[in-house]
């Protein structure tokens, strides 16, 4: 793992500031892994290649090349560079009154992923701001600006992706919120209005796989890297993901895989 840093807020970091900037660099993640719980500050972030999986207040979401993931205050979060393929980011830390404000204002509050934004460019403008400048309320004045564009830029690509293609990409977005559970298509069709066949057909249009294959696919993705990355047991990871129980997990991992989940643990029976 290798990070390099493009700014550090002097110590100790105060909020006295609308919007301070406690750090911002990159990080090339192999092997990378980070957990904070009531996390004190914001992070931003865009993911320039590779994969990885976040676990978010619970719920966990896959992330990829062109994805971004905004970390709010007081959330309890950990993520994973994927062991076979990570992540490389870009990233920033933030704190003070503005960013909840323009959350809200964006409808963004509750956003955690912002799927194939696929634009590194304000990112990297702020990291320039922070290259630039010495005097942190300088830094904290422009980067204000920066951040300011980008949450409006990701407001704007969310609503362009809904617009788009609005429920083969809404479908989508439930079943990536809900990697933990069991969600039925009957259900999902139900609370979005329509019937199971229609629904089933516009996403496989779509994404050329069902909602059920998709939503299976994602979920071993997010397991096969947490059992790669972290000392959990095997049914703990199938509990994780609503599996029925180890053994279907198993079956399941080694239809797409072709090897067991235990032999990530050394071949040893969980």
């Amino acid at each position: 793992m290798r990070e390099v840093f493009f700014w550090r807020a002097p110590l100790p970091v105060t909020v006295c500031e609308p919007f301070t900037v406690s750090l911002a660099g990159e990080t090339y993640g192999q092997h990378y892994r980070m957990q904070r719980d009531d996390a004190w500050e914001y992070v931003c972030a865009y993911i320039e290649n590779g994969r990885g999986t976040l676990v978010y207040d619970g719920r966990t979401y896959n992330l990829s090349a062109g994805d971004v993931f905004v970390l709010h205050k007081h959330s309890d979060h950990t993520y994973y560079a994927d062991v076979q393929d990570p992540f490389h980011f870009l990233w920033f830390n933030c704190l003070g009154k503005l960013m909840p404000l323009l959350f809200r204002a964006y409808g963004l509050d509750r956003r955690v992923v912002i799927p194939q934004y696929k634009d590194p460019t304000l990112f990297r403008e702020f990291h320039a701001v922070c290259r630039a400048l010495s005097e942190p309320s300088e830094v904290y004045e422009q980067c204000a600006v920066q951040f300011h564009r980008l949450v409006a830029s990701f407001a704007t690509h969310i609503e362009k992706m809904e617009k788009s293609d609005s429920l083969a990409y809404r479908v989508k977005c439930r079943l990536d919120e809900n990697l933990n559970d069991t969600l039925s298509l009957k259900t999902l069709a139900e609370d979005m209005g329509y019937s199971a066949a229609h629904v089933g057909r516009c996403f496989k249009a779509a994404y050329g796989v069902t909602p059920y294959q998709y939503l299976l696919r994602e979920k071993l993705a997010a397991a096969e890297t947490l059992l790669r990355s972290t000392d959990m047991r095997v049914y703990q990871v199938a509990e994780l993901f609503g599996f029925t129980d180890e053994f279907h997990f198993s079956n399941a991992f080694y239809h797409r895989y072709g090897y067991r989940p235990r032999t990530l643990r050394g071949g040893k029976d969980e």
